[in-house]
């Protein structure tokens, strides 16, 4: 009889691996901070060496080119919400990381508070629709202040959960749109895909989340940091358009009404 024990060890080895890996990426997405519990330099070390095995890890199942809008992904809804969106002056800035990204340069220097005025952006637009979305804390990056639908009211959404993120350390966001405003944003130089927007990463997402609300594939995205105020009303216009496709509210309309 054939020895199988070769096959068998390599087999082994590699589960081993991959399940340190995932691991690694579960405790991370738990918020594990080993940091808190080791409060040395040895802690922070470690911690920095668990975030980048989770980077690591985590760009297997990233989208291998973020610039370019995912294809084949449409919905059953006639038309996005951004039709008429104009095109981004210059070229795009770099951003960097999986589980959070962030955009590195290219960061606002027309307003000093700008993340104030971000945030306010997002407290005024829960205010003006409290029955449907809230402002609430980001379950996947790090805390950020968040927009979160109530209902879920697309079925083509599968997703009741975050509509709009701040990055606080850059002025960006990450949005939940329509499959058309995602095209639309990514053509016109406003943002690119988010890197776990992927089919596998959100498979991933979906089973290491307790409450399994993670969005469709495909249709996150990363929306750059605005550089003047003209950005920044257009960053506006996006915020609705995120509204409309996960909390259902056109805000075209003057009372707070599903679409």
């Amino acid at each position: 009889m054939t020895s199988s024990t070769g096959p068998e060890l390599v087999f082994a080895f590699a589960y081993i691996i991959v399940g340190s890996i995932l691991a690694t990426c579960l405790l991370t997405v738990l918020k594990f901070d080993i940091g808190h519990t080791v409060t040395s330099k040895t802690g922070a070390y470690l911690t920095s060496a668990l975030n980048s095995a989770c980077e690591t890890c985590l760009r297997l199942f990233s989208v291998a080119d973020p610039h370019s809008a995912p294809k084949g992904e449409s919905s059953s809804l006639s038309r996005g919400y951004l039709q008429d969106l104009p095109h981004r002056s210059g070229a795009r800035p770099t951003v960097r990381g999986c589980l959070n990204p962030r955009q590195t340069d290219q960061l606002p220097t027309f307003d000093k508070d700008i993340n104030g005025r971000l945030r306010q952006l997002l407290t005024d637009t829960s205010a003006k629709y409290p029955e449907s979305i809230y402002l609430g804390r980001s379950t996947f990056e790090g805390g950020n202040a968040t927009l979160f639908a109530r209902h879920r009211v697309f079925d083509q959404t599968k997703y009741h959960g975050e509509i709009v993120g701040m990055h606080v350390d850059s002025g960006s966001m990450t949005v939940t749109i329509h499959p058309d405003d995602v095209r639309a944003v990514i053509e016109n130089g406003w943002g690119q895909r988010h890197p776990l927007s992927s089919r596998s990463a959100t498979w991933l997402r979906y089973s290491t989340t307790s409450a399994h609300h993670t969005p469709k594939a495909g249709t996150q995205v990363i929306l750059y940091a605005p550089r003047n105020q003209e950005e920044l009303n257009l960053i506006e216009q996006v915020i609705n358009a995120a509204v409309w496709w996960v909390g259902g509210i056109d805000s075209s309309l003057r009372k707070e009404s599903f679409c």
